[in-house]
């Protein structure tokens, strides 16, 4: 933001730093960092398949980590494996692992494929993660790999034969881990199958490092057999997260005590003491992904029913709608909602926005004042449907399940910080500005905007609370402009 100190008057400007592919719009500056390539290297994977995609994950070592459903070099069945990602913060990229390695026929394959949970980082330092399917039963697995691409699978889902005729089905354990792990203050990781287990609705499970699987919890069956209602939800999708009681909660994309069954919020204690704490109507239901807390134990997280909806609901089930989308904000959020480092909560919106069908990235605070931030126009990527991840210097990084390429991107986001006011004080000037906490800045000045040489007052910052503030002593000069850059 430029300030002219005579007229006080603050004129709206971004700048970029990273000169990859660059917009700008609102309140932030988007850069494509990587667009995937399908089956052709240097950057295998795609996305597209599901409702949903894994979110990445910045690692201890400051990388990313991530997945994609579908891509790789493996071409001998339709729709492809998927693979595991590494990229460094300022784009570089590498092939980590790719599935489908070893193919077995239709009975599916030893290690996975179409991983679309969110990627975690153990206490050991080990990436874990789910595919959708594969192993010898096809009914998904469990994996973990090393940062170095040391892979190993230690869970195959449909092993456990319950022989059930009247059900249909043989594995009480579930199928199909589409949501991630969350690792446990216990140590143990947690996570949900979406069908099967020993109703057919999915099951709740915790398993250890060593891979030893116990079902927590097994969604109940249909109250009839068109129906879609029952007490405690079918279907879940998106990861469980941890509470500060330390309690698990997580969503279903379909169950509940409403009309249409259009999904529920749920909280399991580690040893399987379940409560339904919400059941969804169909105009605001249908939750594809899981939840997120605030400092005050509240829980956010998005509907995909109607256009879309944003949620509040307190671990004892108290409920309210943040935000409506409308199309032109956005529409189906699928992913869910990431709390930045300032205590606001950042989304995407897979669909929708001001410039057709593209999909947006949005703030709002937990109150529900709801901000744009980008709309993508398709060149920069379109249908994110991942949630977000801030790096360390306060960046958002994401994907896009589509793009230029047609396969996806990854992308950055840096807020842009703001210039709030200039005050005389004694002969000077204070200036007042905020950015995100974590960002490196640097406050600049220059007494024409014509001139194309800024000079630094002060040294650089790093932002802790968000609000700083710099004394400045102009020397004869009938106007200066300020801006405050973001530095890598």
């Amino acid at each position: 933001m430029f300030i002219n100190l005579h007229k006080a008057f603050a004129q709206a400007a971004t700048f970029l730093l990273l000169g990859i592919a660059a917009s700008v719009q609102g309140q932030a500056v988007l850069s494509t960092l990587d667009s995937f390539t399908f089956t052709n290297g240097p950057v295998y994977g795609a996305f597209g398949v599901g409702n949903r995609s894994g979110a990445m994950v910045q690692a201890t070592d400051g990388n990313f980590y991530g997945t994609t459903p579908t891509g790789g070099v493996v071409t001998n069945v339709p729709g492809y494996f998927g693979t595991i990602f590494k990229m460094k913060p300022t784009g570089e990229f590498t092939s980590l692992y790719l599935f489908g390695t070893s193919y077995y026929g239709p009975e599916g394959n030893d290690n996975g494929h179409w991983p679309q949970g969110n990627l975690i980082q153990g206490t050991d330092g080990l990436l874990y993660g789910t595919t959708q399917y594969g192993g010898p039963l096809n009914g998904g697995t469990v994996f973990r790999i090393s940062t170095n691409g040391d892979f190993a699978t230690f869970y195959l889902f449909g092993n456990n034969a319950g022989n059930d005729a009247h059900l249909g089905w043989t594995n009480y354990d579930g199928n199909a881990p589409i949501a991630g792990l969350v690792q446990g203050s216990d140590g143990n990781f947690y996570g949900t199958t979406t069908v099967y287990g020993m109703y057919g609705n999915g099951t709740i499970f915790q398993i250890s490092s060593g891979g030893v699987l116990t079902t927590l919890h097994a969604f109940t069956a249909l109250d009839t057999a068109n129906s879609y209602t029952n007490a405690d939800g079918a279907n879940p999708m998106g990861e469980l997260i941890e509470g500060a009681d330390g309690s698990l909660y997580g969503t279903t994309t379909q169950g509940g005590t409403n009309d249409y069954g259009a999904g529920t919020v749920f909280k399991i204690t580690t040893d399987g003491q379940f409560t339904t704490l919400h059941s969804f109507g169909a105009n605001d239901g249908y939750p594809d992904s899981g939840l997120v807390q605030d400092d005050a134990g509240n829980l956010y997280g998005t509907t995909t029913g109607g256009s879309g909806t944003l949620f509040k609901i307190t671990t004892n089930g108290a409920f309210s709608t943040l935000h409506a989308f409308n199309g032109s904000d956005g529409v189906s959020p699928n992913a869910a909602l990431t709390k930045g480092a300032d205590g606001n909560l950042y989304g995407t919106a897979n669909s929708g926005g001001p410039d057709g069908s593209f999909g947006t990235v949005f703030q709002v605070t937990t109150n529900g004042t709801f901000t744009l931030w980008h709309a993508f126009n398709g060149t920069d990527g379109s249908n994110p449907s991942a949630a977000l991840v801030q790096s360390s210097n306060g960046s958002l990084y994401g994907t896009t399940s589509r793009g230029a390429s047609g396969s996806g991107t990854i992308f950055q986001l840096v807020p842009q910080p703001a210039i709030q006011s200039i005050w005389p004080t004694n002969g000077s000037f204070l200036i007042s500005w905020s950015g995100m906490p974590n960002q490196h800045c640097q406050l600049q000045y220059n007494n024409s905007l014509s001139a194309t040489t800024w000079s630094n007052l002060g040294p650089s910052v790093t932002v802790t609370n968000g609000n700083l503030s710099a004394l400045d002593s102009p020397v004869m000069a009938p106007q200066r402009f300020y801006r405050v850059k973001v530095l890598p």
